[in-house]
C-alpha cells in the first residue's frame, strides 16, 4: 500500500521533469564545425558587406569589429585574437581583396589554431 501511495506522489513529478526535458533545444553538433567545438565559424557572405563576391581590407576589419562586439556583448570572447592573421597574408594572391577560397583557407588554418588557455 506504501508503495503504491509513493508512486502515485512521484508520478506527476517524473512527468514534470520529462516533459521539461522535450521542450529543451538540442545543441549543434559540433561535428558540423571541424576544430571549433561548437563554435560557430563566420561565413562570407558575413564579411562581404556589399555582397560584390570580394572582401577588402575594410569590410574585413568593419565585418571583425562588429563580429567582436556582437561576442562581447554575449559574454563570449574571441579566442586567439593576439594571434589574429593580418589581411595581407589571407591576401595570397595580393590583389587587394579576399575571395571565396581565400577566406575559406583563412578559416581552415584558423580552425586548427591551439586555443588559448
Amino acid at each position: 500500500m506504501k508503495s503504491l501511495i509513493l508512486a502515485a506522489l512521484l508520478l506527476p513529478l517524473s512527468s514534470a521533469i520529462f516533459a521539461e526535458t522535450d521542450t529543451q533545444q538540442a545543441p549543434t553538433p559540433a561535428a558540423n564545425m571541424p576544430g571549433m567545438m561548437g563554435r560557430m565559424m563566420p561565413h562570407f557572405e558575413d564579411f562581404d558587406l556589399d555582397g560584390n563576391g570580394q572582401i577588402t581590407e575594410l569590410e574585413f576589419n568593419e565585418a571583425r569589429a562588429k563580429r567582436m562586439t556582437a561576442r562581447a556583448a554575449e559574454g563570449r570572447p574571441m579566442m586567439g585574437m593576439a594571434n589574429a592573421e593580418p589581411f595581407a597574408t589571407m591576401d595570397v594572391d595580393g590583389n587587394g581583396y579576399l575571395d571565396a577560397d581565400e577566406f575559406s583557407a583563412h578559416k581552415m588554418r584558423n580552425s586548427k589554431m591551439p586555443m588559448a588557455k
